[in-house]
């Protein structure tokens, strides 16, 4: 089971049970985005029953060697089905990874998170994974940086973010494929490519918690899908992180979702852990 509009995923009771059959799309980036060998604190998250298969549900970002930052109702699944949490950094996955091959970590919930009805947004919609052990990127500016408080205010004061542009990055799913004769889209077909991949996004519009992003292909832009719930939104050229992707319209055609970091709500969740583990 999926919650159709946003970009996690929520798998059937089967796979809590422990076993490996469910069916639901796991990776890649919407509308031509391309390989992403530059981002390497971009991270997929896995989840696993004790003794189960990892499976993927989202994406999110090493903002110190033991910090990874995703969405407030990627870790609340976890945290609300038990189980457990790793994280890999290796541009292409495969579909069924040893847990071995991953990093273990523990859940830190936002304690303010609240769960979308269907009709509104998630609340507070960020929380973190602290890595059982540090894992060390090549280089200190390769960490993503949490933008600071007042970030996007400051450029739409200034009138520059009405033309920005951002770039995303993801394991998550491709658009909706669409049938050649009907126009429609082929049900529940997303197609999968197993990798991290980077795109871009217009401005759309910039609300007290979250900014609203453009994807729209006939716009020239790329996107966010399924699985992609967590990922950062970077200033272009930077690694300073603006947003994580929180949800997005139906077919990952048109919007993309993301509640922004450089609020004062956001950092007072993230800054005490930050200090607690640099």
């Amino acid at each position: 089971m999926r919650k159709p509009v946003f970009r996690s995923l929520i798998v059937a009771a089967a796979v809590l049970a422990g076993t490996a059959g469910y069916a639901a799309p796991s990776h890649a980036m919407v509308a031509n985005a391309k390989a992403d060998f530059t981002h390497v604190a971009v991270g997929s998250f896995w989840a696993s029953t004790r003794g189960g298969q990892p499976f993927f549900i989202c994406t999110g970002t090493l903002v110190s060697s033991t910090v990874f930052v995703t969405a407030g109702h990627c870790v609340d699944y976890v945290v609300r089905y038990g189980l457990e949490s790793y994280v890999s950094f290796k541009q292409k996955m495969p579909t069924t990874p040893l847990k071995s091959d991953l990093i273990a970590a523990d859940a830190i919930l936002n304690p303010r998170y609240k769960e979308s009805n269907g009709t509104d947004l998630y609340q507070f919609d960020v929380s973190v994974l602290v890595l059982r052990k540090p894992f060390s990127l090549p280089h200190k500016e390769d960490y993503g940086q949490v933008a600071p408080v007042g970030l996007l205010d400051g450029m739409k004061s200034a009138g520059t973010l009405t033309n920005s542009e951002f770039t995303l990055s993801g394991y998550g799913t491709e658009a909706m494929v669409v049938d050649p004769l009907s126009g429609q889209g082929s049900p529940i077909s997303f197609p999968d490519s197993g990798e991290r991949r980077y795109g871009t996004v217009g401005f759309a519009a910039l609300a007290t918690s979250v900014l609203h992003e453009n994807q729209r292909a006939n716009a020239g832009y790329t996107g966010a899908g399924y699985g992609d719930s967590g990922g950062p939104t970077f200033l272009p050229g930077s690694n300073t992180i603006v947003g994580v992707t929180s949800t997005g319209d139906i077919p990952c055609y048109s919007t993309n979702t993301a509640y922004r970091l450089d609020t004062q709500e956001a950092h007072d969740f993230l800054d005490p852990i930050l200090l607690a583990h640099r």
